[in-house]
């Protein structure tokens, strides 16, 4: 044992006195590298980093966890809604119903970092039958849009917009907002019909390749549950990227419009 000791003495002795004698030298010659090499690129670094940093923080606010809050389960009033958007308000409403949807309620939301509910409001029904959620709502100024989306096994969802965005807009969405398991279509200007076909015969198909079959989800508390789940996801995966690839994600899609995201699901050919 005592020989032992001796040994782990020695051998301690022996790394401590190379690591005098070499340790040293690396480090001058790693300040001599830095100096000399990478001296020039370390205000550009700097700036990357904290290009990363602020935008991280910016996002930690922008996709903060949010908390839906229904207003009316029986007929909404317009209150809440733009004036200007009534008309398309009423005629929406009454073009799904007579596809079979279910008004469901309007709602808004608040975030953890809100004090107050946004002032937007969105519309939300049901096709019992399909399975298929509608959602109603307008952006800043722009016309109101209808989105209908519907959820699959093992966390599969996909949806159909008309939503009248531009090229930047929908670059934007995908590279910050996508999904692996989030399938979207963008028809722009497409009527309820169109959207509703759209998505039935699209669901058809992703349902037959991944051999999963639809949730039979029809309640607005599912529908809230897996936007805000959506949402975490999408704040966990931007943090954990980076920012500058994202942005260069959005010159990219800008330059080459795509109007569909399929994510991790390649069609059977």
């Amino acid at each position: 044992m005592f020989k032992g000791k001796l040994s782990l003495i020695f051998a301690s002795f022996c790394l401590g006195l190379l690591w005098s004698v070499f340790g040293n030298s690396a480090h001058e010659w790693f300040n001599l590298s830095i100096s000399e090499t990478f001296k020039p690129f370390i205000p550009l670094f700097t700036l990357f980093l904290l290009f990363e940093v602020v935008a991280r923080l910016l996002f930690w606010s922008v996709l903060a966890p949010i908390t839906h809050i229904p207003i009316a389960s029986q007929r909404p009033s317009l209150g809440r809604w733009k004036p200007s958007a009534h008309s398309q308000l009423e005629a929406y409403t009454n073009q799904l119903e007579q596809f079979g949807f279910t008004l469901l309620t309007d709602y808004t939301f608040t975030t953890s970092v809100q004090r107050q509910p946004s002032p937007l409001t969105a519309r939300l029904f049901v096709h019992p039958q399909n399975f298929v959620f509608a959602e109603l709502a307008q952006v800043e100024n722009l016309p109101i849009s209808c989105a209908l989306s519907t959820y699959l096994e093992n966390h599969w969802e996909m949806a159909v917009t008309n939503m009248p965005t531009t090229n930047t807009i929908d670059a934007i969405s995908h590279a910050f907002m996508r999904q692996p398991k989030t399938l979207v279509r963008r028809l722009k200007g497409e009527s309820i019909d169109g959207l509703i076909q759209s998505l039935l015969s699209w669901r058809h198909q992703v349902c037959a390749d991944l051999a999963i079959n639809v949730s039979e989800e029809t309640d607005a508390d599912a529908y809230f549950r897996r936007d805000a789940s959506r949402r975490n996801r999408n704040r966990s995966r931007l943090l954990r990227s980076s920012v500058t690839w994202r942005v260069l994600e959005v010159i990219w899609f800008a330059c080459r419009p795509v109007k569909e995201w399929l994510g991790d699901y390649s069609p059977a050919r």
